[in-house]
């Protein structure tokens, strides 16, 4: 326990963290602008202290071991407690200054991160935020483990202990052959009459349509968001 105590520190988990994100040691000397033996020493003194191996090596990098994802999902809520403490000392002294973890779904990332990113610099210039690109079902994991701050997702859940605020609106397109679209926009009860395909829900799409589908109100469509 006091090897344990000892070895893992809030440095050697962000070694940690590196290596497991990046899938290299190389990729992740350099994203942490320290030499790559100093790295690999770090992760063999943390691997000694909990007893157990977090990596497999081969010639195509590293991959997680079942003891090196369970400290993964740890870390990450470490950090985020840190963060958070940080945040909650900031508030007592009146300035904003801490690590934010942002957690997005790909599409919606796209629009709303740069602005997000800009706005926070100007006006928070203590806030560091980071983001964490994943779908809206492995974002609201992330947030119940506490391993993110708060989200930019799809259907926000309903639960009481969540702030939620709407953000904005994405558009489905319907997209076919040259020629073959003559309306400007389209109903769902208009689309049905096409013969369309839906991404899966995996995609992130909002179950809207999957409503409307459900309902008789319109068949497959071929769309993007926007």
């Amino acid at each position: 326990m006091l090897a344990i105590h000892h070895e893992m520190t809030l440095a050697s988990l962000r070694y940690f963290v590196s290596v497991a994100e990046e899938r290299s040691f190389t990729r992740a000397a350099q994203r942490l602008n320290v030499a790559q033996p100093a790295l690999s020493r770090q992760i063999s003194k943390l691997e000694v202290a909990l007893g157990s191996p977090l990596f497999t090596r081969s010639v195509r990098g590293v991959q997680l071991t079942e003891a090196g994802e369970v400290l993964l999902t740890r870390a990450y809520t470490i950090f985020n407690q840190v963060e958070q403490t940080v945040h909650d000392i900031a508030i007592t002294a009146n300035v904003a200054r801490g690590v934010v973890t942002v957690g997005m779904p790909p599409t919606p990332g796209e629009l709303i991160a740069p602005p997000l990113l800009e706005y926070v610099r100007e006006n928070y210039p203590e806030i560091e935020l980071r983001f964490r690109e994943a779908f809206s079902g492995d974002l609201l994991r992330m947030l119940n483990n506490n391993e993110i701050s708060l989200v930019v997702m799809h259907e926000a859940p309903s639960e009481d202990d969540f702030l939620v605020t709407h953000l904005l609106d994405e558009y489905l397109w319907v997209v076919g052959k040259s020629g073959s679209l003559k309306q400007e926009s389209y109903t769902f009860a208009e689309a049905a009459a096409l013969p369309l395909i839906l991404p899966s829900r995996s995609r992130g799409h909002p179950s809207t349509i999957d409503k409307q589908i459900m309902a008789g109100d319109v068949g497959c469509v071929v769309a993007r968001q926007e």
